[in-house]
């Protein structure tokens, strides 16, 4: 029960993070974007990346495929600039929380 916990608080945390990332990376890229959108996509992507290698790209297909369909965005550039973007700045708050506990 306690792992369930630990999992749900995880999924909760990732899914926040990640909808913050890409509203931010949507910001950077001067591209429209609404925070629940963001949010129901970050909610989409956030249990298969959580549950797979982080070199695995299946969770980056999701998101690519997510982008697309509920924020009716064009692949390319704009789903994929806001990809990069949010991959890097959810990097560096993996590293921003890393050094907080350590």
């Amino acid at each position: 029960m306690e792992q369930l916990a630990t999992y749900t608080i995880a999924l909760v945390v990732s899914t926040l993070v990640s909808a913050t990332c890409l509203w931010l990376g949507a910001r950077i890229t001067r591209a429209e974007a609404s925070f629940p959108e963001l949010l129901v996509i970050a909610a989409i992507v956030a249990p298969r990346a959580l549950l797979h290698s982080p070199l695995d790209g299946s969770a980056v297909i999701v998101l690519f495929v997510a982008l697309c369909y509920w924020a009716r965005i064009d692949f390319w550039p704009d789903a994929v600039l806001r990809c990069v973007v949010a991959r890097f700045l959810g990097a560096l708050a993996f590293l921003a929380v890393l050094r907080l506990l350590g």
